[in-house]
């Protein structure tokens, strides 16, 4: 009888893993949609080649696909123009900050992170910042204005600029930095 609930429990553990491949898939694919839908004029972007191609097997290597890091540069479209708007005042690279944008939250303005203490399309740690309100934190052009003035002495550097634009080089670590300047290069 033992062996025959652990044969039940190795099955249903089977199928709750199936299931969860299949939805880790299908909600790939609908950011997939999402993207062609939200870019700029509504066309897609990704390579031609890019169609047909098979997934990678683990969703971490998905993450960290050529085709998602393009997805995630499709769906923040709508602030590339705010962002090379504001970027051309200040005089300093736009791909640099939408590489942060893109890396910390993928531009999204309701972003919450570090255990509901980060906020923000830029994730500003509040309580590193306490001068700073969580309504700045989330308005879009605020946080980018400040992201840029904290890094802005550090543009000629994207690797410096990356550890420096929040204020805490401390806390930044090579990851982090990696996958701006990753980010950096496919845009």
């Amino acid at each position: 009888m033992r062996i025959f609930k652990k044969l039940v429990l190795f099955v249903l553990f089977l199928v709750f893993l199936n299931y969860f491949i299949e939805w880790e898939k299908n909600s790939f694919k609908l950011n997939r949609v999402v993207s062609i839908i939200v870019s700029e004029g509504g066309e897609s972007q990704s390579n031609p080649g890019s169609v047909g191609q098979e997934e990678s097997s683990s969703p971490a290597e998905r993450l960290d696909s050529e085709e998602t890091r393009e997805s995630k540069s499709q769906v923040a479209s709508p602030y590339t123009q705010i962002i090379k708007r504001v970027s051309e005042e200040y005089g300093i690279d736009w791909k640099m900050i939408y590489a942060v944008c893109l890396v910390e939250s993928n531009c999204d303005t309701g972003r919450v992170g570090d255990n509901g203490k980060s906020f923000g399309a830029f994730q500003i740690h509040l309580p590193s910042h306490p001068d700073i309100t969580k309504e700045q934190a989330t308005d879009f052009e605020w946080s980018l204005r400040w992201t840029i003035e904290h890094g802005l002495k550090y543009a000629d550097d994207p690797e410096v600029f990356y550890r420096n634009h929040n204020g805490l080089y401390k806390t930044t670590n090579d990851w982090y930095v990696n996958r701006c300047v990753e980010t950096f290069n496919d845009i």
